[in-house]
């Protein structure tokens, strides 16, 4: 593990430990069985999306915890140093190369201002 780095304000270092309990409680009594099957439960990844894990740049108003992509590198960084870096972590890595983000990231600039007040206005949340 690298020692702490000043491109991390304290904040991501609370992050960070959160992350590590994540996965010591929630991916390490699963990873090998994840492993041979070649795909995660489904119930993961809901779990990784209450503990603020998966899009954490998502402002709160729309269900994240509003961080910057610093705390994307800290997810990645911490499944790293557990040893989660295998077929599991590849893929996600992957699909982000190739843009796989960017339909989050266009959803949540349309819902910013024109589908969100419009579904508000109607009743829709």
């Amino acid at each position: 593990m690298l020692p702490r780095r000043p491109v991390y304000p304290p904040e991501h270092d609370l992050f960070r430990e959160s992350v590590r309990r994540f996965a010591a409680a929630e991916i390490a009594p699963h990873f090998d069985r994840w492993e041979r099957a070649g795909i995660v439960d489904r119930g993961y990844w809901a779990q990784g999306g209450a503990a603020g894990l998966l899009c954490p740049q998502v402002p709160e108003a729309y269900g994240g915890i509003g961080g910057d992509f610093r705390f994307n590198a800290v997810v990645i960084e911490e499944l790293w140093y557990a040893g989660y870096a295998g077929r599991l972590l590849r893929l996600p890595a992957l699909l982000r190369q190739r843009g796989a983000e960017t339909p989050v990231a266009a959803a949540h600039d349309l819902g910013r201002d024109g589908v969100r007040h419009r579904d508000d206005r109607a009743g829709h949340r």
